[in-house]
């Protein structure tokens, strides 16, 4: 009777994961693309950190084929923050059966969650001359916003200084250098002393 006894533990132990994954569905199930996401998100994140892996499988599930349901950022949203239970992306975007268009759906949800290890693949998509030039062109859209995410080079261009207002001021000429000065005011003496005896001069003839 021990086997029963294993088995019984067994399937109580998986009881709770059935449990989750139950009621990811029922989430999904309930939800109507016309209703507002945040009720949505609020029930997934109240199912708590066990239930993330299962939010992650159904999100590939919903993704895979290429056409992401209205729910799809609701469970981006509740699987942001935890790049360890996102394993199930991976695995669908690294699965022959998913389709291109489903592959860079998967990848711009895994880019969206922080996660870089679709790049590769996505660039080799992007010159893939068997593949549809649509697809091709959102291969690369994809990978070009992702390099500016990385590095937005933003260019700062230093703002002109305003400019100062400085007093002008009268100059006055520059002053004539000593011996120049003395010349000057030697031959002005001169001139002075020469008139004065031209005019005494003058007065004695009178």
């Amino acid at each position: 009777m021990k086997w029963m006894a294993c088995l019984a533990a067994f399937l109580l132990a998986l009881a709770p994961q059935e449990t989750l994954e139950a009621r990811v569905a029922e989430l999904l199930r309930t939800y109507s693309g016309e209703d507002d996401l945040e009720p949505l998100l609020d029930g997934l994140e109240a199912l708590g950190a066990e239930a993330l892996p299962y939010i992650a499988q159904a999100l590939a599930e919903d993704l895979r084929d290429g056409m992401a349901a209205t729910a799809a950022p609701a469970l981006v949203d509740a699987l942001v923050g935890h790049r360890d239970t996102i394993e199930p992306l991976r695995a669908a975007f690294r699965d022959p059966r998913t389709t291109p268009a489903g592959r860079l759906e998967i990848a711009r949800a895994l880019d969206d969650l922080g996660d870089e290890t679709w790049r590769e693949e996505v660039r080799r998509m992007s010159s893939d001359p068997r593949l549809d030039p649509l697809l091709r062109r959102r291969a690369s859209a994809l990978l070009d916003l992702a390099e500016v995410v990385d590095d937005p080079r933003v260019r700062v261009v230093e703002e002109p200084r305003p400019r100062e207002s400085q007093r002008r001021t009268k100059t006055s000429p520059p002053s004539p250098p000593p011996d120049t000065m003395a010349a000057v005011l030697l031959f002005g003496g001169a001139v002075i002393v020469l008139a004065a005896l031209v005019l005494w001069a003058l007065r004695g003839r009178e």
